[in-house]
């Protein structure tokens, strides 16, 4: 009798399924990976003959500056100040460099006492031509609130010339007196400074006058509201534009135009919609900064939901059964369930298995409960496909089969074909991605603006995860070339 009890005790402690139902683990997503921003340059071609036409109303050509008897420690003096030739401008950074030729011409006369009495005294002359370039930079700032401001200065490049003055004449030549040699660029430099600010009282104020007859916000406004239109590719495939920053940085030059190059910044998205979005943000200030050459990086939509990956993993697995290499032990999926988790400073994907299990025995233990997994994707550049590389089995999952006496089960055998299904093909979508992009690039027009691109390469940036999806941040990058707007 007691036998049998025993057997009766036996059978129904063995055949009862031990529970697992380890914590599971929480949602969660970490900072994610910045989409970079597409960079166009917008080159804006300023003409300067107005202003270099002004320049040459106010410094005519001829004498423009005459100065009589003024030169300290002369008995008489004469300078004049010609304009000879065209102005000229160049550039350089952000300076702009008015040349403008001329020719000083200076006579001056010394005398000197040589009879107390009678008073008698000898007036000697000598003069000097000279050619000089006086130099007016103006720096150029082109402010937030898209206005410009100057700041001019002169400088001068003065041929050495020197005047000589014989107070004896032919006779000091004799007895060896000296002659009297000056400097004409001592004379002059600051006859100079004075016929510039004669002929011009405020002359960086008629340079900046000049310069902010050009409305550049004007020109920028209408770029940027269009900056901010889908772009339709092919049905229902759109590329999207989210502009987010203006910087300026640039001026050059070439003959009469002045190119000031202002950058817009935005964020492009490839989209699969029948509603894409459109972006009207309001213009912000311009960012002095600096530019990028003109550049894109089309992000493409690589997104994985876990709900709709979950219901085709339950379709194809809840229901199978799996057993270990030596058939000693067997387990059967009931469910899975799939999110995004975070796992220290790390996005991982988790997986839960609902399950029930068996060791082939006489008397064979059951098992049954949930099991945790965190699984780690990667992406493989050469085939471009996502597949999940690493398993883990979160530590509350193995320690709780530890302690129930089933460490079998960390041994994941029926993982395998779980991991093989979870492979995800991306090239033909990618090749055809990339194609319609090449395509759109190549030629864009709106208003006056030509925008020319090409296609370089797609890189892999990472993964974004969180608790609904898994997104593979992909760019296709390339350069861009924009057709200069001309500015009245």
């Amino acid at each position: 009798m007691k036998q049998v009890i025993f057997a009766i005790v036996l059978l129904i402690t063995t055949s009862c399924a031990k529970k697992i139902y380890p914590t599971q683990p929480s949602e969660g997503e970490i900072k994610k990976i910045e989409y970079r921003s597409s960079s166009i340059d917008l080159p804006l071609n300023v003409s300067i003959s107005e202003i270099r036409n002004t320049l040459n109303n106010k410094i005519p050509r001829g004498s423009f500056y005459h100065l009589k008897n003024g030169l300290g420690g002369f008995y008489r003096s004469d300078v004049q100040l010609f304009r000879e030739g065209n102005i000229v401008f160049n550039a350089q950074g952000s300076k702009l460099r008015f040349n403008i030729p001329i020719r000083v011409r200076v006579y001056a006369a010394k005398r000197k006492k040589v009879l107390k009495f009678p008073k008698v005294y000898i007036t000697k002359t000598g003069h000097a031509n000279a050619t000089a370039i006086i130099y007016l930079d103006v720096d150029v700032k082109l402010n937030t609130n898209y206005k410009f401001t100057t700041n001019t200065e002169l400088s001068y490049n003065l041929q050495k010339a020197t005047i000589e003055i014989s107070l004896l004449g032919d006779i000091g030549e004799w007895i060896g007196d000296p002659k009297v040699k000056i400097s004409v660029k001592s004379l002059v430099k600051e006859e100079l400074n004075k016929a510039i600010a004669e002929k011009i009282p405020d002359l960086n104020g008629l340079i900046e006058k000049e310069l902010n007859k050009i409305n550049i916000k004007k020109e920028i406004v209408q770029v940027w509201k269009k900056a901010g239109k889908p772009m339709a590719l092919d049905e229902n495939i759109w590329l999207e534009s989210n502009p987010v920053k203006l910087k300026f940085n640039n001026i050059s030059t070439k003959e009469d135009i002045l190119t000031i190059k202002v950058g817009a910044e935005s964020k492009l998205k490839l989209n699969y919609t029948n509603s894409p979005i459109t972006y009207n943000p309001e213009l912000p200030d311009l960012s002095i900064d600096e530019i990028k050459e003109g550049c894109f990086s089309v992000y493409l939509p690589a997104i994985i939901n876990f709900e709709q990956a979950q219901i085709a993993l339950n379709k194809q697995l809840s229901g199978n059964t799996y057993y270990s290499k030596k058939k000693k032990h067997k387990v059967k999926i009931d469910s899975i369930r799939l999110y995004g988790g975070k796992n220290g400073d790390a996005s991982t994907i988790v997986a839960g298995i609902s399950f029930k299990a068996k060791v082939k025995a006489i008397f064979g233990k059951r098992f049954k409960g949930n099991l945790w997994f965190r699984m780690f994707p990667e992406y493989d550049a050469d085939n471009r496909s996502v597949y999940l590389k690493a398993l883990e089995i979160t530590p509350e999952t193995k320690d709780l089969l530890i302690d129930k006496l089933a460490p079998w089960l960390v041994d994941t055998f029926y993982m395998e074909e779980l991991l093989e299904s979870a492979c995800i093909d991306l090239a033909q979508e990618i090749k055809k991605q990339k194609k319609l992009i090449s395509e759109e690039i190549n030629e864009i027009k709106f208003d006056r603006v030509i925008i020319k691109g090409e296609l370089k390469d797609i890189e892999f940036h990472g993964f974004n995860i969180t608790p609904e999806e898994l997104s593979l941040v992909i760019s296709a990058n390339g350069n861009l070339e924009t057709s200069p707007i001309k500015l009245e």
